[in-house]
């Protein structure tokens, strides 16, 4: 067997901090990301207008203002499909909490007492639910309101 040696090691560890790194930073590469791609089709977008002998003192608020109109109809479009699936899944968790109740009154009548004791009970669950379904929402909410933050941030500067 090889023996790794102190230089592999340092760069082993050196990768592993760089990695760590970019995730606490993901959010501010994500938004340069975004930056950099709205940027370059703007930029198209002008040097299109201008090949068309539009100049580029009308060509950039005309690129602007079809890349808005653009997004504003990709979610106009969205939205309402959105809201209905989201009106679904209001009528249907209470359907999924109710069999959920079957199934535990089914799972408890084939257990053991005593080892139904050891289970937590429905508060203590709901505790240790909360953090993870407060992530899994904050996760959510900034993924749709992402780009609007974007855009508010592009024009309040």
């Amino acid at each position: 067997m090889r023996s790794v040696n102190f230089g592999v090691s340092i760069g082993f560890v050196a990768v592993v901090i760089s990695l760590y790194i970019l995730w606490t930073i993901r959010q501010l590469l994500l938004l340069l990301f975004t930056a950099v791609v709205l940027a370059n089709t703007l930029n198209l977008l002008v040097k299109l207008f201008n090949r068309w002998r539009i100049n580029r003192f009308l060509a950039v608020p005309l690129s602007v203002s079809l890349l808005l109109s653009v997004l504003v109809g990709f979610f106009w479009r969205l939205a309402p499909a959105f809201v209905g699936q989201v009106e679904d899944l209001f009528k249907l968790v209470p359907l999924g909490i109710q069999q959920l109740n079957i199934w535990k009154r089914w799972l408890v009548a084939r257990l053991d007492p005593e080892l139904i004791e050891s289970f937590p009970d429905t508060n203590e669950l709901i505790s240790q639910l909360k953090p993870i379904v407060n992530q899994i929402l904050e996760e959510g909410l900034s993924f749709f309101l992402a780009p609007l933050g974007l855009f508010s941030a592009c024009y309040c500067y």
